[in-house]
């Protein structure tokens, strides 16, 4: 059961003045008890969840059906598609989450910059300057002050 760091922590770990109040991680398994998806537990500023193994068709129409566009990052960060994605090439798997990644809103806008930039690059692959620029449209999107829970 390997545990896969999610959410802006997958991307922006290590960025300067980046202070995430808590880190997301998720196991993929073959049986949830409710739904598809559940929240497993909370400790030290870590939740971690539970996704259900399905085909990548399947957790797309399932993330497509579904109104809150926070999961969105998560098929973004690399060790989770190469966990659902199969035997597709990059490209292809990108184009099948294109459905889930137009949904993202709010303050998770940033998310369209990280698959922009994955498509521009033909793999699930950041540059520097990408990296940054992600960061930087994350940070516009949360103008508030936060800092992390000790």
């Amino acid at each position: 059961m390997t545990e896969i760091t999610v959410g802006s922590v997958a991307f922006f770990d290590g960025m300067e003045g980046f202070k995430p109040q808590v880190t997301d991680k998720v196991v993929i398994v073959k049986q949830v008890p409710n739904g598809w998806w559940h929240h497993k537990q909370t400790k030290q500023h870590v939740r971690l969840f539970e996704w259900q193994q399905h085909t990548l068709a399947e957790l797309v129409a399932k993330l497509s059906a579904v109104t809150d566009c926070k999961r969105a990052s998560t098929l973004l960060v690399p060790a989770f598609a190469n966990a659902v994605k199969g035997n597709q090439t990059d490209a292809a798997y990108l184009t099948a989450i294109a459905p889930v990644i137009g949904k993202v809103c709010g303050k998770h806008e940033w998310v369209r910059s990280v698959y922009d930039a994955y498509v521009q690059n033909g793999s699930l692959t950041l540059t520097d300057a990408q990296r940054m620029e992600a960061y930087e449209q994350y940070k516009a999107l949360r103008p508030e002050k936060r800092e992390a829970k000790p």
